[in-house]
């Protein structure tokens, strides 16, 4: 015959244990970080403006902001509309160099030569339209011209 040897603990311990059980098993289903909200989509506008300098109709459009939106972006969102602006290009990213828009291409070098140059909020860039960010409610200008700022 086997001993089989019990041991009892007192109302106190047993509820002490119990509440231990409660307390980490409670703690493993709680968190205490906030709700994580849901991200709110990019909204808001960017203003395309097209001047020819009397070699074409200019254009002027609002187009809807995305997130890292680049100034090349614009165009490409510009020429995806129905009646969109038609452009040329080669290279992408930081060597992205606009040739054409709407079949008027650059002229190169020379004197009165006028070629495509971009602005944005009316300053220059110095870097390509692939790289240049917009933000929401800029104003994106590209200018057939033979300015050299």
């Amino acid at each position: 015959m086997a001993w089989i040897r019990t041991t009892s603990i007192g109302p106190s311990r047993a509820r002490l244990a119990v509440s231990l059980v409660i307390l980490v098993t409670g703690a493993w289903g709680c968190d205490a970080s906030p709700p994580v909200q849901p991200q709110k989509p990019a909204s808001g506008t960017v203003q395309l403006s097209v001047e020819f300098g009397g070699a074409g109709n200019d254009r002027r459009l609002e187009l809807p902001w995305k997130s890292e939106m680049t100034v090349f972006g614009v165009l490409e969102s510009a020429a995806a509309l129905p009646d969109g602006i038609r452009f040329e290009h080669r290279g992408h990213g930081e060597t992205v160099f606009v040739s054409a828009i709407d079949g008027v291409a650059n002229q190169g070098g020379g004197e009165n030569a006028r070629n495509w140059i971009f602005k944005v909020n009316d300053t220059k860039s110095n870097v390509s339209a692939g790289v240049a960010k917009v933000a929401a409610d800029d104003h994106v200008l590209w200018k057939f011209t033979s300015e050299v700022e």
